[in-house]
């Protein structure tokens, strides 16, 4: 997108400093500090209003879900599909 829209280029860019690891357990990370797009937000939120708690209520909707979406595939399909990660709380 940076390449095809010189206005998008010309904004002033953040560097995320020393991102924690992702809470996002039912992907494959393309890299090992790769964060879902809400973590990022919520990382970067953080960051630029130095309010380090605001927005976390927002990650534990986000753990919700991904529990919710390996209780449906089921545990074996998960531990199979996503290098054997044993989920939170077990």
């Amino acid at each position: 997108m940076l390449f095809e829209s010189p206005e998008l280029a010309a904004l002033p860019r953040y560097a995320l400093d020393s991102p924690p690891p992702s809470r996002y357990r039912i992907r494959k990370e393309p890299a090992p500090d790769a964060l879902s797009t809400l973590e990022a937000i919520v990382f970067t939120l953080e960051q630029l209003e130095e309010a380090e708690t605001r927005y976390r209520p927002l990650l534990s909707v986000m753990d919700t879900l991904i529990e919710q979406q390996i209780q449906r595939m089921g545990r074996d399909t998960f531990s199979r599909n996503y290098d054997g990660c044993v989920p939170e709380g077990e």
